[in-house]
This record gives C-alpha cells, sequence and structure tokens, in this order.
C-alpha cells in the first residue's frame, strides 16, 4: 500500500501535534505528581522539579556564602578597629 506526499504530510503534521500533546500531558501530570509529594513532604521526582530545586539550592548556597564573607570582613575590620596590635587588652588577674 503506498501513500501519496500529500497524505504523508498530514500524517506527519498529527504525529507533531500528539507528540507535542503528549508532551504537555506528561508535564501536566508531573505538575500534579510533584505537588502531591511536596504536600506530603518529600522532594520532586520530576526532571523540572529536580532541576529547579538544585538551581534554588545553588542559588540559597551562593548567597550564604556571599553573606558569610561579608560577616567575616564586618568583623575583621571591627576587630582590628577595637584591638590593634598596640593595645593590649587587659585581662582580669593579671600582674603588671
Amino acid at each position: 500500500m503506498w501513500i501519496n506526499k500529500r497524505e504523508y504530510e498530514y500524517l506527519q503534521r498529527e504525529l507533531a501535534f500528539y507528540r507535542a500533546k503528549a508532551e504537555t500531558e506528561r508535564e501536566r501530570a508531573d505538575r500534579a505528581a510533584d505537588s502531591l509529594i511536596a504536600y506530603l513532604g518529600a522532594s520532586p521526582i520530576s526532571d523540572n522539579a529536580v532541576k529547579k530545586e538544585r538551581d534554588a539550592f545553588a542559588e540559597a548556597k551562593d548567597a550564604f556564602e556571599k553573606q558569610q564573607r561579608q560577616v567575616w570582613e564586618i568583623y575583621s575590620e571591627a576587630s582590628e578597629e577595637t584591638l590593634s596590635p598596640k593595645e593590649e587588652p587587659e585581662i582580669a588577674g593579671k600582674e603588671t
């Protein structure tokens, strides 16, 4: 059985339509499953949600490290101002 070019192109378009429809439904089902799993307190399982979770974790980690560096810089500057090498802090019970 042979098909002509017009029928072939029609079948190709129909195939592309149903592939897109199936992909859309799969993504919708993944979102529904992820929301149910999140409701139960577990981490997501779909590819998109896992990628978003990893990205969010990486951003939070970077922000935390940046904040830690800023706190360390502020602390070092403050400690240098309060305790310069010329000044020695008084220690209780130390005899001079």
